[in-house]
């Protein structure tokens, strides 16, 4: 179960940041970017998402890895961990700047980028949010091709979140609940948020595999989330039952190993990864959703 965790100092500020600030901590290598912090080194994968409807990659998430001094790769939470709300904050900020720039790398003027917000950082959009701000500005990236994936985590003020949500709304990028349907998910988080994207955790997929009465369920959950106007993702789709039941399911959007791992920029091979299987007609539109290339306007 998510808890809330306490951090230190909740009255901390962060300090201005100029891009410059965070810059020094990466470095290019093979032809992509890099980034040393506290001994680690970061990198940028990006794993595809795919519209059923459409046949083909229509957004990437960036991923960070994370490895040690001796090059043994290590769980990205470790990254996050700890009380330092200074240090979380500096870290999503070193990511955020390492995914853009990789992104940008790749010269993909239709596809979209999908960024994992830390927690802390999510919650408390207003006052963290400007230097993403200032990141999609000054390295030109349009704020309408990012989507910012905020995971569903319990709140102490709800208020919080939705404040941060309307201020992303406001320079331009889209919204997605991550994990939603674990732990303390409500739809009714998904009512007042209204995200772009809601993203169903990985188990939902899996136990819809394992059950029929959930897989029906599973099924009425996704029309249930379309319905309130948001696209619904798949993720973690690992074999062609599950991507089977996503399609039956009619979901707008999947993502998983079945249909295209994380790789890194330079890999020459992902623009060309297609999901395998037919998808059944898209269900009428529901009003207020778009075409599922493009991030649904914000505001």
């Amino acid at each position: 179960m998510n808890t809330i965790v306490q951090l230190d100092n909740p009255d901390f500020s962060p300090e201005p940041m100029e891009i410059a600030d965070i810059a020094h901590h990466l470095f290019q290598c093979e032809g992509r970017w890099c980034a040393r912090f506290e001994g680690f080194r970061l990198s940028s994968v990006f794993q595809p998402i795919f519209s059923p409807a459409h046949q083909q990659c229509v957004g990437l998430e960036a991923l960070v890895r994370v490895q040690d001094t001796q090059g043994n790769f290590l769980a990205p939470p470790l990254l996050f961990s700890g009380k330092s709300r200074a240090r979380i904050v500096l870290a999503d900020r070193i990511c955020r700047l390492l995914h853009g720039k990789n992104f940008l790398t790749l010269k993909e003027k239709e596809l979209w980028l999908s960024l994992n917000l830390a927690h802390e950082v999510a919650i408390y959009g207003r006052s963290y949010g400007i230097f993403f701000q200032k990141v999609i500005t000054e390295m030109g990236l349009d704020p309408n091709r990012v989507v910012l994936e905020i995971m569903e985590h319990p709140v102490e003020d709800p208020a919080l979140l939705e404040n941060a949500v309307l201020f992303y709304r406001q320079i331009g990028c889209g919204i997605a609940i991550d994990d939603f349907g674990t732990g303390q998910s409500h739809f009714d988080r998904v009512w007042r948020l209204s995200p772009h994207i809601v993203k169903l955790d990985r188990n939902l997929i899996r136990n819809a595999a394992e059950s029929p009465r959930i897989r029906h369920v599973f099924c009425g959950m996704v029309s249930l989330l379309q319905e309130s106007g948001s696209l619904v993702l798949v993720e973690g789709i690992e074999t062609e039952e599950e991507a089977v039941i996503a399609l039956e399911a009619q979901a707008d959007l999947v993502q998983g190993y079945y249909f295209g791992r994380p790789a890194p920029p330079a890999f020459p091979g992902f623009r060309r990864m297609e999901p395998t299987l037919h998808a059944p007609s898209p269900k009428p539109p529901v009003q207020g959703k778009t075409h599922p290339r493009k991030i649904p306007p914000s505001g």
